[in-house]
């Protein structure tokens, strides 16, 4: 039995050769692999619409995440157990946070508030507040604005009390 094609007499040692290389090689079977990464995931996925922000300055923050259809609440908190943020909307505004770094993870929760997701990535939050300077800074800037404003309506109300406007009489102008 010959393997060889229109008289080429390398072929039989050769493609022994190859066919045993190509089955050392060859790739495990499915068998082998994990079934749950086969299966496709039933449970809801939770998530939030932004995770990342750039340094706040206010210390305030707005957290939104996906609806999750079978939820009745969600619940906001820090991995420490702080919830910021318990109810029914897929939307939290945070409020009152100090210097420093905040990690934020949402639950859907369920009947009897049984969790049913939790998001995998957290929201991570960095606070830097303006540096008491800076904010003296524009507070006086702000003082000497309204200072001027003060001053320039004065002036111009004792500088018009002179000049009284007198309506003409209810006739007409006679000449």
């Amino acid at each position: 039995m010959s393997f060889c094609h229109l008289g080429k007499s390398f072929c039989s040692t050769q493609f022994f050769a190859f066919l045993l290389l190509c089955n050392i090689f060859q790739a495990e079977s499915v068998s082998g692999q994990d079934p749950d990464l086969l299966k496709p995931s039933l449970s809801p996925q939770i998530a939030f619409v932004e995770s990342r922000f750039p340094p706040l300055r206010e210390g305030y923050v707005s957290l939104e995440w996906n609806v999750v259809e079978t939820a009745e609440s969600y619940r906001l908190s820090t991995p420490d157990g702080q919830v910021y943020y318990q109810g029914s909307l897929p939307k939290a505004f945070v409020s009152g946070l100090s210097n420093g770094q905040y990690t934020f993870h949402i639950e859907a929760l369920g009947p009897d508030e049984n969790r049913i997701a939790i998001s995998e990535l957290p929201a991570i939050v960095n606070v830097e507040h303006w540096s008491m300077f800076q904010a003296m800074l524009l507070f006086s800037i702000g003082g000497a604005v309204l200072l001027a404003l003060v001053v320039v309506l004065l002036v111009g109300a004792i500088r018009d009390r002179g000049h009284a406007v007198v309506a003409p009489p209810a006739g007409g102008l006679q000449q």
